[in-house]
């Protein structure tokens, strides 16, 4: 299995994966380089009105995973 490389900002990208198995839907074993051409922010996709994953939320600009009701 090829090793995952992550820039810090991928977390935070509308194209990343949070299953873990792929870095993102452009770049699957993650960006070339130290950035990515096609970063888009998730604060400027979700100010547009997009999807949020399921247990996620944004609070205060960033997205944060929401606590667990178990």
């Amino acid at each position: 299995m090829p090793t995952l490389r992550k820039l810090p900002q991928c977390i935070n990208c509308r194209y990343h994966d949070l299953s873990g198995h792929l870095v993102c839907a452009l770049y699957p074993s993650g960006p070339v380089g130290d950035r990515c051409a096609d970063f888009d922010a998730i604060v400027e996709v979700a100010a547009e009105g997009h999807w949020v994953p399921e247990g996620w939320a944004f609070e205060r600009g960033e997205l944060l995973p929401r606590p667990s009701a178990h």
